[in-house]
């Protein structure tokens, strides 16, 4: 089974299972277990890890969710390289 886990929990879990081995991605948030940052990346968000101040993070999320509507890219060609069995990721509960 070959594993991509857009959740940094869900990384956590696959880890605590030792299933790490099966994991072939992960998103930009994922750092823990230690093992997931030689893993490729499947997500980006342009300011992660920027360390910008508060008022600077609520202005650009605030723009790129009206531009784009969301925060993060995907790297749709990286994700079928992959070619994973199971994605974990966190429901949409927007309506």
């Amino acid at each position: 089974m070959r594993i991509v886990s857009l959740l940094p929990a869900a990384t956590e879990i696959v880890g605590a299972l030792g299933q790490m081995d099966r994991l072939v991605g992960v998103s930009h948030e994922c750092d823990y277990p230690e093992q997931a940052n030689d893993k490729p990346r499947v997500t980006r968000c342009e300011i992660h890890g920027g360390a910008l101040p508060s008022a600077q993070v609520d202005d650009w999320v605030s723009r790129s969710l009206v531009e784009r509507g969301t925060l993060y890219t995907m790297d749709e060609e990286l994700l079928r390289r992959l070619q994973p069995d199971v994605i974990p990721c966190r429901k949409n509960t927007r309506p």
